[in-house]
């Protein structure tokens, strides 16, 4: 996980999978090398080329 600001959470990695019926992005984070649930519901998700 990297930085945290009080609500804000950054993560950083690559797609895996999506399932836009329900908004739901995983990522593979590339710092701890665990796969996470992103909910696009309630988050940001940002391209960083």
């Amino acid at each position: 996980m990297g930085p945290s600001y009080d609500d804000v959470v950054i993560r950083r990695g690559s797609v895996q999978e999506t399932a836009p019926g329900i908004g739901v992005v995983w990522i593979l984070d590339r710092i701890s090398g665990v796969r996470k649930a992103i909910n696009t519901d309630e988050c940001s998700v940002w391209r960083v080329a």
